[in-house]
């Protein structure tokens, strides 16, 4: 490739770069709106709340319209903090996603943000890029679950205790990150507190009492709701924690990676999934997160062109980083010292390995949702290691020796992050087009309830969906022995409802639905 090509290429790299360097901030709102756009495009905005939306909903009366749902063992106050500011109001399920909206989008930025400190800006807009690119992540974007902000909080107080030079505001971080997430999920929490407690006792540029309290700190502020709850209405935190493993199947030692892989493409929760075949397309994701991730914590600790010690391209005076600004001088951002860098991403690498530890070998099904924070962690490593393969192919077409093969490599490289995209984003709208009509069917289980005299006040049981169903119908939901009425899609009625007068679901998206109604318990 001729010089004069390649300082163009140089030249035009560096002023579209420019934005990204010397507004680092802005770049990573831009992710977080995009990710709001395609997750809008692609997604029914009014989608009636799920299963867990309506038990954490349904703690305000606005959503509960007397609706008595049980608040289990598992379940935490976090979710519900989240929803207060709408859900004390209104009852509006646009307004309360666009409310989890504007939340998730803030989450996002506020969880990356620190790490721009810690390793150059183009490495963080990337990752955050990249975790805003999986399915379940944009997928779950608008929806009342934690584990968006279990691993938004984790993720800033990782990148809070890897700077080099810590501030009061960086103990702030660690003490209100660890504290969301484990407010959120306090399993999660306290995983991901292990190997920050670990690290500030092995690591001396970590070392120090301040920070060890402001990890233990976050953990106790997190646990304190719970343990509170845990005394008042479960008698003890070892009566809560023996119910909450009763209500999850039995915590134990489990082999559930091969469900975990399963799940990559959905279902959404699986119990286990052990038929379901592993498909390529959300596989995908691990071939790529996982070496990728590997290669970016080899990569850091190295001098390469473009790299996280400066040298060739447009990363060569990223230590700028612009409205990121430093107060602490260039070393904080630690493009002086790879080794500062190599030492994040692994404790970055580390910290992702345990939270999804017990999701892998103690609970005993498994979610795509669970693993968010082991994503968010994993992205950081993945997206340096993608700039290292971006800028070995650049540098292999400075060699006439070299062209072709960088080309092919380009070419190849392109084909499969292009194949990923598309893939993840047919999963996100597949996924919705499901829910949207697989929610559908509670209107029109509720319809037929409706019409065979099976009115408010009720009670409702059913073998799927019991919440959401009776949500619908206006009925109370019950496991009891005598309902009003029971809903069959995917078992026999028990013996007690098999004489029950039945009543097919007519034009439902999923198939079995039934109604069974006891006689005597129909309204005029």
């Amino acid at each position: 490739m001729s010089k004069p090509v390649l300082i163009g290429q140089s030249v035009l790299l560096g002023r579209l770069s420019a934005p990204l360097r010397d507004h680092p901030r802005r770049a990573l709102a831009a992710v977080a709106a995009a990710g709001v756009l395609v997750s809008t495009l692609l997604l029914p905005w009014a989608m009636p709340l799920g299963w867990d939306e309506l038990v954490y909903a349904t703690r305000f009366p606005s959503y509960a319209d007397g609706l008595d749902v049980e608040f289990s063992a598992p379940r935490t106050r976090g979710v519900p903090l989240l929803l207060a500011p709408v859900a004390l109001w209104s009852d509006s399920v646009v307004l309360l996603r666009l409310w989890l909206t504007l939340l998730w989008s803030a989450a996002l930025y506020l969880g990356f943000l620190p790490w721009l400190r810690v390793l150059r800006p183009n490495v963080v807009v990337v990752a955050a890029a990249c975790y805003t690119g999986i399915w379940s992540v944009l997928f779950y974007l608008a929806q009342a679950m934690p584990n968006h902000y279990t691993a938004m909080g984790t993720l800033a107080a990782v990148g809070c205790l890897a700077r080099r030079t810590r501030t009061p505001l960086s103990y702030a971080g660690i003490v209100t990150g660890l504290a969301m997430a484990t407010l959120m999920r306090p399993n999660d929490g306290v995983w991901a507190a292990l190997p920050l407690l670990a690290a500030v006792l092995v690591v001396p540029a970590w070392r120090s009492r301040a920070t060890a309290a402001a990890v233990a700190g976050g953990v106790a502020a997190g646990l304190g709701p719970w343990i509170v709850e845990a005394q008042l209405r479960f008698g003890s935190v070892a009566h809560r924690l023996s119910e909450a493993s009763e209500v999850q199947g039995g915590l134990r030692p489990v082999f559930a990676l091969p469900w975990h892989i399963a799940a990559l493409d959905g279902r959404l929760l699986c119990r286990p999934c052990g038929a379901d075949a592993v498909t390529l397309q959300g596989v995908s994701l691990w071939l790529l997160l996982i070496p990728l991730a590997g290669l970016g914590v080899w990569a850091a600790g190295r001098s390469w062109p473009g790299g996280v010690t400066g040298g060739a391209g447009d990363a060569g005076d990223a230590g700028d980083a612009g409205d990121a600004g430093s107060t602490e001088g260039a070393g904080d951002t630690g493009d002086t010292d790879a080794s500062a860098v190599a030492r994040a991403l692994r404790l970055a690498a580390l910290t992702a390995a345990c939270t999804a530890a017990p999701y892998f070998f103690l609970v005993p099904y498994a979610a795509p949702r669970f693993l968010f924070p082991a994503y968010a962690l994993l992205a950081l490593p993945a997206a340096l290691g993608l700039l290292y393969l971006r800028d070995a192919v650049r540098l292999s077409r400075s060699r006439t020796r070299g062209l072709l093969v960088s080309r092919v490599a380009g070419l190849l490289a392109a084909a499969v992050l292009t194949a990923y995209a598309v893939g993840q984003l047919l999963l996100v709208q597949g996924h919705g087009r499901i829910q949207e009509q697989g929610r559908l069917d509670w209107e029109r289980v509720a319809r037929v309830l409706h019409e065979q005299g099976v009115r408010t006040p009720c009670t409702l049981g059913s073998d799927s969906s019991r919440v959401p169903l009776a949500y619908t119908a206006g009925c109370q939901p019950t496991k009891g022995r005598q309902p009003d009425a029971y809903v069959l899609r995917h078992h026999e009625a028990p013996g007690w409802a098999r004489d029950w007068p039945r009543f097919p679901v007519p034009d439902a998206y999923g198939k079995g639905w039934s109604v069974l109604v006891r006689p005597g318990s129909r309204q005029p």
